[in-house]
């Protein structure tokens, strides 16, 4: 997904695994993960993950193209 991602639009990548010691994490995001959780999970913490995507994605969308680009 993030070596062909759309133009137009972010897709955010929430990570869901039942790997959750610290290099599981790091590797998650070193892969350009957005969130991650780990298992067991609540439906609250999809739904709260789902939120804060929902969120960065008002901020993204906020800041000007050209500030995006050279950040």
């Amino acid at each position: 997904m993030r070596d062909n991602p759309p133009r137009e639009k972010w897709q955010p990548v929430i990570i869901i695994s039942a790997k959750g010691e610290l290099q599981d994490l790091k590797k998650g995001y070193e892969l350009e993960a957005d969130h991650y959780i780990t298992k067991p999970w609540r439906m609250e913490d999809i739904l709260q993950g789902i939120r804060k995507m929902l969120a960065l994605n008002r901020q993204r969308k906020a800041v000007p193209q050209k500030a995006q680009e050279t950040s």
